[in-house]
């Protein structure tokens, strides 16, 4: 897949600049591809820098597509809190970790309206979750906590449909950037697709 074609990868163009050429643990991705090609980027990326990557997600369907094209990609179907918090105790470092799994929705006004976000809410009830932008939240949020013991100096963390609004930070992982600039990480990313880059302040 040519990564050019692919929408919304600004947030991949930009982590090519920040990435340490030395760097320790996994790639973890929760939320997997859902043709954007992330998880295809992710896979690459990590065998440049000699590591796998983890791809986690709630449906197969990544799994089915891409196992047999991508050698080190360990997929996982589970959700994504409660793989965090049992891959937390193996104590393998994360090298890079994005969160981009349960979806937002931007504008709770115009549900009504979206056959598509309608779909989705659905699809999630049949799972018996509820699909709201509190509980998107709070899911990355767990997310987050489970993974910090497994985080190092160069550990880079990335957030998708993540943004700034009236100068506070919003989206699904709004909470998560908020916790980390107040555990000592930075923003060297917001792009413009709502993709953000951070990074324990040196």
């Amino acid at each position: 897949m040519d990564e050019d074609s692919i929408m919304g990868t600004q947030i991949f163009e930009q982590l090519k600049k920040h990435m340490p050429e030395q760097t320790s643990g996994v790639f973890v991705e929760i939320g997997s591809d859902r043709f954007e090609g992330s998880t295809t980027i992710l896979a690459n990326l990590a065998q440049e820098h000699g590591t796998k990557l983890i791809s986690v997600d709630l449906s197969d369907d990544a799994k089915t597509r891409l196992q047999d094209t991508l050698d080190n990609v360990e997929f996982v179907v589970q959700p994504g809190s409660a793989w965090a918090r049992e891959f937390a105790s193996k104590h393998t470092d994360i090298a890079l970790v994005y969160l981009d799994n349960f979806d937002y929705t931007y504008d709770i006004r115009e549900i009504a309206t979206r056959d598509i976000t309608k779909k989705q809410i659905a699809e999630y009830a049949r799972q018996g979750i509820e699909m709201n932008n509190v509980n998107c939240q709070i899911e990355h949020m767990k997310q987050l906590l489970a993974l910090q013991s497994l985080f190092h100096t160069n550990t880079m963390v990335m957030f998708d449909d993540t943004y700034q609004f009236n100068d506070c930070w919003i989206g699904k992982c709004g909470p998560c950037v908020i916790y980390l600039l107040s555990q000592g990480y930075e923003v060297l990313e917001w792009t413009t697709d709502c993709g953000v880059i951070m990074k324990k302040r040196s």
